[in-house]
Protein backbone atom coordinates (compact mmCIF):
# COMPACT_ATOMS: atom_id res chain seq x y z
CA UNK A 1 0.00 0.00 0.00
CA UNK A 2 1.35 3.34 -0.71
CA UNK A 3 2.35 5.76 1.97
CA UNK A 4 -0.54 8.19 0.81
CA UNK A 5 -2.80 5.71 1.07
CA UNK A 6 -2.04 5.51 4.89
CA UNK A 7 -3.45 9.40 5.27
CA UNK A 8 -6.49 8.49 3.89
CA UNK A 9 -7.81 5.97 6.09
CA UNK A 10 -6.18 7.99 8.46
CA UNK A 11 -8.64 10.74 7.62
CA UNK A 12 -11.39 8.12 7.24
CA UNK A 13 -10.95 6.95 10.68
CA UNK A 14 -10.95 10.90 12.29
CA UNK A 15 -14.38 11.04 10.63
CA UNK A 16 -16.02 7.90 11.88
CA UNK A 17 -14.66 8.77 15.52
CA UNK A 18 -15.56 12.88 15.22
CA UNK A 19 -18.52 12.31 13.64
CA UNK A 20 -20.43 8.46 14.14
CA UNK A 21 -19.46 7.37 16.98
CA UNK A 22 -21.91 10.35 18.41
CA UNK A 23 -24.29 10.46 16.32
CA UNK A 24 -24.63 6.26 16.83
CA UNK A 25 -24.63 6.89 20.92
CA UNK A 26 -26.76 9.46 20.68
CA UNK A 27 -29.37 6.79 18.28
CA UNK A 28 -28.88 4.35 20.97
CA UNK A 29 -29.75 6.86 23.64
CA UNK A 30 -32.85 8.43 21.55
CA UNK A 31 -34.22 4.58 20.95
CA UNK A 32 -34.20 2.73 24.53
CA UNK A 33 -35.19 5.87 26.45
CA UNK A 34 -38.64 6.01 24.12
CA UNK A 35 -38.70 9.50 24.87
CA UNK A 36 -38.25 10.83 21.18
CA UNK A 37 -38.91 8.44 17.70
CA UNK A 38 -35.68 8.89 15.34
CA UNK A 39 -36.65 10.79 12.69
CA UNK A 40 -36.36 15.05 11.77
CA UNK A 41 -36.83 15.94 15.54
CA UNK A 42 -34.11 13.82 16.38
CA UNK A 43 -31.48 16.14 14.59
CA UNK A 44 -30.65 18.70 16.85
CA UNK A 45 -29.75 15.93 19.56
CA UNK A 46 -27.13 14.98 17.08
CA UNK A 47 -25.83 18.01 16.33
CA UNK A 48 -25.23 18.84 20.22
CA UNK A 49 -24.13 15.11 20.58
CA UNK A 50 -21.44 16.12 18.25
CA UNK A 51 -20.65 19.72 19.64
CA UNK A 52 -20.73 17.72 23.25
CA UNK A 53 -18.31 15.01 22.09
CA UNK A 54 -15.67 17.82 20.58
CA UNK A 55 -15.66 19.60 23.94
CA UNK A 56 -15.42 16.61 26.13
CA UNK A 57 -12.70 15.42 23.78
CA UNK A 58 -11.08 18.91 24.44
CA UNK A 59 -11.30 18.95 28.17
CA UNK A 60 -9.85 15.70 28.72
CA UNK A 61 -6.89 16.29 26.33
CA UNK A 62 -6.25 19.27 28.77
CA UNK A 63 -6.82 17.50 31.87
CA UNK A 64 -4.30 14.81 30.47
CA UNK A 65 -2.03 18.27 30.06
CA UNK A 66 -2.05 19.08 33.30
CA UNK A 67 -1.47 15.65 35.26
CA UNK A 68 1.40 15.64 32.79
CA UNK A 69 2.77 18.77 34.01
CA UNK A 70 2.01 18.02 37.70
CA UNK A 71 3.70 14.46 37.24
CA UNK A 72 6.91 16.58 35.81
CA UNK A 73 6.84 19.52 38.49
CA UNK A 74 6.16 21.78 35.26
CA UNK A 75 3.38 24.63 34.60
CA UNK A 76 1.14 25.02 31.46
CA UNK A 77 2.07 27.59 28.96
CA UNK A 78 -0.57 30.44 29.66
CA UNK A 79 -3.51 30.94 27.24
CA UNK A 80 -4.69 34.26 25.39
CA UNK A 81 -7.64 34.75 25.82
CA UNK A 82 -9.72 36.74 23.18
CA UNK A 83 -13.09 39.03 23.29
CA UNK A 84 -14.40 37.37 19.69
CA UNK A 85 -15.05 34.01 18.80
CA UNK A 86 -11.62 31.74 17.53
CA UNK A 87 -9.91 34.31 19.25
CA UNK A 88 -9.81 36.18 15.44
CA UNK A 89 -8.69 39.46 17.52
CA UNK A 90 -5.30 38.13 18.82
CA UNK A 91 -4.62 36.63 16.04
CA UNK A 92 -3.28 39.85 13.78
CA UNK A 93 -0.61 40.98 16.70
CA UNK A 94 1.36 38.14 15.48
CA UNK A 95 1.11 37.58 11.98
CA UNK A 96 2.91 40.70 10.09
CA UNK A 97 1.96 41.62 7.17
CA UNK A 98 -0.65 39.59 6.13
CA UNK A 99 -2.02 40.58 9.86
CA UNK A 100 -1.84 44.04 9.38
CA UNK A 101 -4.38 43.64 6.54
CA UNK A 102 -6.46 41.22 8.70
CA UNK A 103 -6.77 43.93 11.55
CA UNK A 104 -7.92 46.28 9.07
CA UNK A 105 -10.52 43.76 7.95
CA UNK A 106 -12.04 43.08 11.18
CA UNK A 107 -12.10 46.96 12.42
CA UNK A 108 -14.07 47.69 9.48
CA UNK A 109 -16.04 44.70 9.06
CA UNK A 110 -16.99 44.69 12.84
CA UNK A 111 -19.61 46.36 14.84
CA UNK A 112 -19.01 48.74 17.14
CA UNK A 113 -19.46 46.98 20.02
CA UNK A 114 -17.32 44.31 19.00
CA UNK A 115 -14.68 47.06 17.23
CA UNK A 116 -10.95 46.14 18.15
CA UNK A 117 -8.76 48.23 19.70
CA UNK A 118 -6.13 48.89 17.11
Amino acid sequence: MPPTAYYKVRALLDVFCDLVIPCVATTLVLHYSGRWRLGFPSIPPYIASIMIYFAVRVKYADFLDEREAQKLNARLLSRVVGKLPSNVDVIPLNAGPAGSLFARWIFLTSSTSTRLQL
